[in-house]
Protein backbone atom coordinates (compact mmCIF):
# COMPACT_ATOMS: atom_id res chain seq x y z
CA UNK A 1 0.00 0.00 0.00
CA UNK A 2 0.94 3.42 -0.63
CA UNK A 3 0.07 6.90 -1.52
CA UNK A 4 -0.54 8.48 -4.44
CA UNK A 5 -0.46 12.06 -4.37
CA UNK A 6 -0.69 14.79 -7.41
CA UNK A 7 -1.77 18.67 -7.46
CA UNK A 8 -4.73 19.11 -9.80
CA UNK A 9 -5.60 22.37 -11.49
CA UNK A 10 -8.47 24.05 -12.36
CA UNK A 11 -8.87 22.73 -15.97
CA UNK A 12 -8.27 19.14 -14.73
CA UNK A 13 -10.59 19.35 -11.72
CA UNK A 14 -13.27 20.59 -13.57
CA UNK A 15 -12.77 18.96 -17.03
CA UNK A 16 -14.86 16.14 -18.70
CA UNK A 17 -11.82 14.75 -20.36
CA UNK A 18 -11.61 10.88 -19.61
CA UNK A 19 -8.67 11.52 -17.29
CA UNK A 20 -10.46 14.50 -15.54
CA UNK A 21 -11.99 15.16 -12.49
CA UNK A 22 -15.30 16.62 -13.60
CA UNK A 23 -17.47 14.25 -12.31
CA UNK A 24 -16.46 14.07 -8.68
CA UNK A 25 -16.11 18.04 -8.90
CA UNK A 26 -19.89 17.99 -10.00
CA UNK A 27 -20.85 15.59 -7.60
CA UNK A 28 -18.70 17.63 -4.40
CA UNK A 29 -20.43 20.42 -5.33
CA UNK A 30 -23.71 18.96 -5.21
CA UNK A 31 -23.32 17.89 -1.90
CA UNK A 32 -21.69 20.81 -0.37
CA UNK A 33 -24.64 22.71 -1.61
CA UNK A 34 -26.55 20.05 -0.48
CA UNK A 35 -25.17 20.78 3.32
CA UNK A 36 -25.90 24.35 2.80
CA UNK A 37 -21.89 25.00 2.11
CA UNK A 38 -20.42 26.94 -0.48
CA UNK A 39 -19.30 24.93 -4.00
CA UNK A 40 -15.35 24.29 -3.96
CA UNK A 41 -14.55 26.31 -7.09
CA UNK A 42 -11.96 28.60 -6.11
CA UNK A 43 -9.43 25.60 -7.59
CA UNK A 44 -6.14 27.48 -9.00
CA UNK A 45 -4.89 26.80 -12.78
CA UNK A 46 -1.81 24.41 -12.75
CA UNK A 47 1.61 25.52 -12.74
CA UNK A 48 5.03 24.34 -14.05
CA UNK A 49 6.50 22.40 -11.19
CA UNK A 50 8.73 24.52 -9.37
CA UNK A 51 11.16 22.57 -6.73
CA UNK A 52 10.29 23.98 -3.04
CA UNK A 53 6.91 26.45 -4.39
CA UNK A 54 4.69 25.05 -2.72
CA UNK A 55 2.35 25.36 -6.10
CA UNK A 56 2.27 21.89 -7.37
CA UNK A 57 3.60 19.06 -6.53
CA UNK A 58 5.11 15.91 -8.25
CA UNK A 59 3.27 12.55 -8.23
CA UNK A 60 4.75 10.36 -4.79
CA UNK A 61 4.67 6.71 -3.68
CA UNK A 62 5.41 6.09 -0.84
CA UNK A 63 6.46 2.91 0.57
CA UNK A 64 4.72 0.12 1.81
CA UNK A 65 2.42 1.13 5.15
CA UNK A 66 2.28 -2.07 6.84
CA UNK A 67 3.52 -0.18 10.30
CA UNK A 68 1.61 2.99 9.87
CA UNK A 69 -1.51 0.41 9.52
CA UNK A 70 -0.88 -1.57 12.61
CA UNK A 71 -0.35 1.50 14.51
CA UNK A 72 -3.79 3.01 13.59
CA UNK A 73 -5.46 -0.58 14.08
CA UNK A 74 -4.10 -0.17 17.14
CA UNK A 75 -5.01 3.07 18.98
CA UNK A 76 -7.91 3.66 16.68
CA UNK A 77 -11.52 1.93 15.88
CA UNK A 78 -11.98 0.37 12.34
CA UNK A 79 -14.23 3.42 11.14
CA UNK A 80 -10.97 6.03 12.11
CA UNK A 81 -8.88 3.83 10.30
CA UNK A 82 -10.89 3.38 7.51
CA UNK A 83 -11.31 7.66 7.22
CA UNK A 84 -7.24 8.19 7.62
CA UNK A 85 -6.08 5.67 5.40
CA UNK A 86 -8.97 5.34 2.85
CA UNK A 87 -9.70 8.34 1.56
CA UNK A 88 -9.60 9.15 -2.31
CA UNK A 89 -9.47 13.03 -2.41
CA UNK A 90 -8.15 15.89 -0.44
CA UNK A 91 -9.56 19.48 -0.73
CA UNK A 92 -7.93 22.40 0.69
CA UNK A 93 -10.78 23.47 2.97
CA UNK A 94 -12.25 22.15 6.34
CA UNK A 95 -15.11 19.68 6.22
CA UNK A 96 -17.22 18.52 9.39
CA UNK A 97 -17.05 14.97 8.22
CA UNK A 98 -15.86 13.17 5.15
CA UNK A 99 -18.07 13.33 2.09
CA UNK A 100 -18.86 10.09 0.72
CA UNK A 101 -19.43 10.46 -3.44
CA UNK A 102 -21.73 7.31 -5.53
CA UNK A 103 -18.56 7.43 -7.80
CA UNK A 104 -15.93 4.91 -8.78
CA UNK A 105 -13.14 5.87 -7.38
CA UNK A 106 -10.76 3.95 -10.41
CA UNK A 107 -7.74 3.46 -7.93
CA UNK A 108 -8.64 1.23 -5.45
CA UNK A 109 -11.95 -1.69 -5.34
CA UNK A 110 -13.92 0.96 -4.10
CA UNK A 111 -16.80 1.89 -5.89
CA UNK A 112 -17.53 5.63 -4.07
CA UNK A 113 -15.48 8.30 -3.42
CA UNK A 114 -14.15 9.66 -0.29
CA UNK A 115 -13.20 13.38 0.25
CA UNK A 116 -11.66 14.84 3.51
CA UNK A 117 -10.07 18.07 4.50
CA UNK A 118 -6.15 18.86 4.43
Amino acid sequence: MGVYLVSVGAEEWFGEEEDGWGEVASALNAELRRRGLPPYEDVPPETDFAAGSGQAFEEKLTPSMTGFLALCETHLSQEESEILCGWTVLVPFSLDEEIWLPIDSGYCESESTMVVWL
